[in-house]
């Protein structure tokens, strides 16, 4: 009986095959990790440009709704307006007290926002105090310094 030589892989062959997967195994990885990132990219832009198409949208229904949109032509007065006929002038402001000419439908829990061509502020009725001929509404927080000053220098 002949026994045949067994012949395998030399070492040096093994070392090369080795490094060789190695090299495109890194490859590959660096592929996969460089689509994941444009992936996430890409997921990001679309969510960004969803909700600006919401935010759009929300805009333009307000702004089809509302009765009346206007300015002062000197920007002194500052305007609460709702969709609706009602609107009243600010008189004054002390810390996250509002005190407006005349009566309004806004009940405790609305979101309000206040403002003229120069600064806007968005603030939460906390309480509404019924005066002769107008309304205190205290809110949750305190309306921003720039609109107080604003409002002190146009009175």
């Amino acid at each position: 009986m002949k026994y045949l030589p067994l012949r395998g892989f030399s070492l040096i062959e093994l070392l090369i095959a080795t490094t060789l997967s190695l090299i495109l195994s890194i490859g590959l990885f660096t592929i996969y990790l460089s689509n994941k990132r444009n992936y996430q990219f890409n997921e990001a832009l679309a969510r960004i440009q969803e909700n600006g198409r919401t935010a759009v949208q929300r805009l333009q229904y307000d702004v089809r709704m509302a009765n009346k949109i206007t300015a002062t032509p000197d920007n002194t007065t500052l305007f609460i307006q709702e969709a609706d006929p009602n609107s009243a002038s600010v008189t004054t402001v002390e810390k996250n007290k509002i005190t407006v000419d005349g009566y309004t439908d806004f009940k405790v829990e609305d979101i309000l926002q206040i403002n003229n061509c120069a600064a806007s502020e968005i603030i939460q009725v906390k309480n509404i105090v019924n005066h002769k001929g107008s309304q205190t509404i205290t809110v949750t927080v305190p309306v921003l310094k720039n609109l107080k000053s604003y409002i002190a220098g146009h009175n």
